[in-house]
């Protein structure tokens, strides 16, 4: 079967991504691993989120993707590319089948890649970030927002947005009027000594970073709430950052009128580098 791609006719076979449904109807998931001197940080939590998401989306996965095979695929990728120490890893998981809106079955196709980092992971900034809020797409809040799909059409949008206004990041907000996540990360605030961060329920993804800043506060006896946030609270708040499994965390220096201090995630950040250096 001939089609046109890119204004050029051409006999396209038929596993290129253009048939794929993960380019047809975004029917894919993805994982962002941070690989670390020979292993995959939190690796347990990636795969079982992994596994809740492929379920949730009624994918046949378990005789090609389980626990070991991803990590041996993965750990076979780093040595191919010639990676020492630290890399990026994404994992994007697609329903490998035909079928229109309707796919004729579940089984799955996987693409995994990798990006050496030019920097240690978990070292504290020098210098905050400049974030703005985008509101020309509200993130909804069901059960799918707490997946990492491929569909992140409203990421792509608030990126450029983010671009034209010099931003170094924007936070969206949910159809509630709340305040949802940043474009790649959790968002966290600190006031009268609480850690706060919008509840699952609020639109915003299930990190795995925000997974472990929940941990680390159960260690440190920090009180950690979950819970809608919103535009005023934010800018009332003490400290701001951003979390995720690359970056860890970044502080927020500004944001609209309002300047934050990196005290409580400079620490937090310190604790998760000390973590790193002892394993």
């Amino acid at each position: 079967m001939k089609t046109i791609v890119s204004g050029n006719l051409t006999s396209e076979p038929e596993n290129t991504s253009f048939n794929n449904r993960a380019f047809k109807y975004s029917d894919a998931i993805f994982e962002t691993m941070l690989w670390n001197n020979g292993r995959i940080l939190f690796f347990d939590w990636h795969y079982e989120r992994l596994e809740k998401s492929m379920k949730f989306m009624k994918f046949d996965f378990y005789s090609s993707l389980n626990k070991s095979i991803l990590n041996d695929n993965i750990k076979a990728l780093i040595e191919s590319n010639n990676i020492a120490s630290s890399a990026r890893i994404r994992l994007t998981v697609f329903r490998n089948s035909e079928g229109f809106y309707q796919p004729v079955q579940n089984k799955i196709g996987y693409h995994i890649e990798c990006h050496p980092l030019n920097h240690p992971p978990y070292t504290n900034q020098i210098d905050g970030l400049k974030v703005g809020f985008f509101d020309e797409v509200a993130l909804a809040c069901n059960p799918l927002s707490n997946h990492k799909t491929t569909a992140k059409t409203e990421r792509v949008l608030a990126s450029l947005f983010a671009k034209e206004h010099s931003f170094d990041n924007c936070l969206f907000f949910n159809t509630k009027g709340n305040i949802s996540e940043a474009i790649q990360s959790n968002i966290f605030l600190v006031k009268s000594n609480k850690l706060i961060t919008p509840s699952l329920d609020q639109g915003c993804v299930d990190g795995i970073m925000r997974r472990k800043i929940k941990h680390l506060c159960s260690s440190l006896s920090i009180d950690f709430v979950e819970k809608p946030i919103t535009k005023d609270a934010l800018l009332d708040s003490d400290e701001l950052f951003l979390t995720n499994v690359i970056q860890g965390i970044q502080w927020i220096e500004r944001i609209e009128y309002k300047s934050f201090n990196s005290d409580f995630s400079n620490y937090l950040q310190s604790v998760l580098r000390a973590e790193l250096d002892k394993n």
